[in-house]
């Protein structure tokens, strides 16, 4: 009996070829079915790049949307979350999130169609309230400060993003936050531009320009797929674990600045959206437990384009000092809360959330801002 020969027009290294690719397609469809089975990733997804955010095509990173957790306060806890969920109820703070992926209870009607007087703050994780519950960060606190002051209705809106810069700030209003039609924005931004310095991004823009397009889009688009990210965790794990062993002193850099230029020209544009959008601006500037050369030239750029352009600031920095220096326990960088304003050297307590909200209660009381509900 003859042999069949080749179909005429079709060579056999192609049917090697497509049998080729179908046997490695239907690996790694196989490889899926069982990583994602054995929820290999599952631990890591919820906590990279934390357990309160993650990863987002469109601003980078962004707020979990719909969380009800307690979140663990410190780093070291952040390292173990499953295993340290039976530890002392004060390492954790509760976070509850809506559907847009704010510290809020319940979504936020929009557009604003009730008689209401409508306040976004606006910012970091300081906004956001981190290592503090949702009735004693800042807005919460607002809120019912501005209640006993005024006869109606006040809504504010606790909008913190933690690991925004002044970048992603300007995106992340235009997409999500002018819908809900505010009428008072209230902006925190600059303590994640000075952290650039890590993996030596040289500006908020650089660093998401980086990963958001090209390849880091793609990349962050394959990480859906649980085969993709269990091969790129074992490479970052190996090149990682090299580039220490050669360079053992690479974590000294990791508060390089970013650019005081670039971060100038994002809160300026932040504010003509806001304008844009007819709602309010006010600035406010991020002081510290412990005074830092970089992050003092973040606040004087920001002052400085107040002053300039005329628009309404806080100046938090002289009432925290003022606080800080009728401490009797000098200010440290170390946790737990070296004083009773800070959790460590950045994120307010209680007490600290409510000096924040009393600086701005007083400044609304001067009357510069029209807190009426005329304005709508």
């Amino acid at each position: 009996m003859k042999s069949q020969k080749n179909i005429p027009g079709e060579p056999r290294w192609t049917r090697k070829l497509f049998f080729s690719l179908l046997i490695f397609v239907s690996l790694i469809v196989l490889a899926e079915l069982i990583i994602t089975g054995a929820a290999i990733n599952d631990h890591y997804r919820r906590s990279r790049p934390s357990f309160l955010v993650q990863e987002d095509v469109i601003f980078l990173h962004r707020v979990r949307a719909n969380l009800d957790i307690e979140a663990p306060r410190y780093a070291h806890l952040q390292l173990n979350l499953q295993k340290t969920l039976s530890k002392t109820v004060a390492d954790y703070f509760h976070v509850y999130t809506n559907s847009l992926g704010l510290r809020e209870k319940n979504d936020v009607p929009h557009p604003n169609e009730q008689a209401e007087y409508r306040i976004i703050c606006y910012g970091d994780s300081v906004t956001f309230g981190w290592g503090s519950n949702y009735d004693e960060a800042y807005p919460h606190l607002l809120q019912k400060e501005l209640g006993t002051h005024y006869t109606f209705p006040i809504r504010v809106i606790n909008a913190g993003q933690p690991g925004f810069s002044s970048y992603q700030s300007v995106l992340f209003y235009k997409e999500v936050l002018a819908p809900l039609k505010p009428d008072l924005v209230i902006s925190a931004f600059g303590h994640n531009d000075h952290h650039l310095g890590i993996k030596g991004y040289q500006s908020a823009r650089e660093k998401f320009v980086e990963n958001t397009t090209g390849l880091g889009k793609w990349r962050m688009i394959l990480r859906g797929f649980n085969t993709f990210l269990l091969w790129e965790r074992l490479v970052t794990a190996v090149t990682g674990r090299v580039r220490f062993l050669l360079n053992p002193g690479q974590l000294d850099d990791l508060d390089g600045p970013g650019s005081l230029v670039e971060y100038e020209e994002n809160m300026s544009q932040l504010a003509l959206e806001i304008s844009r959008q007819g709602a309010l601006n006010l600035f406010l500037t991020q002081p510290m437990s412990i005074h830092d050369s970089v992050y003092d030239r973040y606040n004087e750029t920001l002052r400085a384009l107040c002053a300039t352009q005329k628009l309404p600031l806080v100046d938090l920095v002289p009432p925290f000092d003022r606080a800080l220096s009728e401490l009797t326990t000098p200010p440290t960088a170390i946790t737990p809360p070296p004083n009773f304003l800070f959790w460590d050297n950045v994120h307010p307590t209680a007490v600290g959330n409510a000096l924040i909200a009393n600086e701005i209660c007083d400044y609304l009381h001067t009357g510069k801002l029209d807190l009426t509900l005329a304005q709508k």
